[in-house]
């Protein structure tokens, strides 16, 4: 008896030192984990945009034109699409550490770059509303916001500091992360946690005053002060 119980313990302490290699090793993505990252998003790709609709439907969009398609993801861990007129082509994803990324020659390539929801509409907007407006440059956007706290809706204060550090209160929650700018003059922020936001863009409206575009939103833009506003 005493023997058969040290058998069974011997045997549980072995699966308990077992290396996590399943948990340590990329794995190819299910369809199930590939529809569950990629369904109802859009993809920032390098030449333009995708809209991954749950039903299967596939939208692309490149040099303003919008392409029709399906997608389908596959157990091997390949996502496929099938755009009129053209063959079907395929990227590879695997699984790892609770996230999708994708894969190419065995290696893994980076995550895909994908916002929640259908937003071809919205940017399709945001240039027709661009070259309706002198937005901000890249330069001027700096200029106006480099060193100073902007005072948002809600209690909420960013403090852009000149060397590209962001430090964010909201709700007594202060976090610090960096801000950038892109080539259209859009101020981009990237802080853990927050997720992926859409930029803000800068204008000069009819009364003067500098006038901010946030998620198709225009309203006046918040209030600026020097320095760093942020502390308790």
């Amino acid at each position: 008896m005493k023997s058969s119980l040290s058998a069974i313990l011997a045997s549980v302490m072995a699966l308990l030192t077992l290396p996590a290699q399943a948990q340590d090793t990329p794995t190819p993505a299910t369809a199930t984990e590939l529809f569950d990252r990629f369904a109802d998003t859009t993809q920032t790709l390098e030449d333009g945009l995708a809209y991954y609709a749950a039903s299967g439907v596939l939208l692309v969009v490149r040099d303003g034109k919008m392409t029709p398609g399906k997608w389908v993801g596959h157990d091997d861990g390949r996502l496929c699409w099938a755009l009129k007129e053209t063959e079907e082509s395929c990227e590879s994803y695997v699984a790892f550490d609770n996230q999708i990324f994708l894969s190419k020659g065995g290696f893994i390539a980076g995550k895909p770059n994908l916002e929640s929801g259908n937003i071809l509409a919205e940017r399709a907007s945001a240039q027709a509303f661009a070259e309706s407006v002198d937005l901000f440059t890249p330069e001027q956007t700096i200029a106006l916001l480099s060193g100073k706290t902007a005072l948002r809706s809600g209690s909420g204060r960013m403090y852009y500091a000149p060397d590209f550090k962001l430090h964010t209160n909201w709700n007594d929650v202060q976090k610090i992360g960096t801000w950038s700018v892109n080539d259209q003059g859009g101020v981009c922020w990237h802080v853990t946690g927050w997720g992926t936001h859409p930029c803000e863009y800068y204008y000069i409206g009819n009364n003067g005053d500098v006038w901010s575009r946030y998620r198709g939103l225009d309203q006046t833009a918040a209030e600026l002060v020097e320095g760093d506003q942020t502390g308790d």
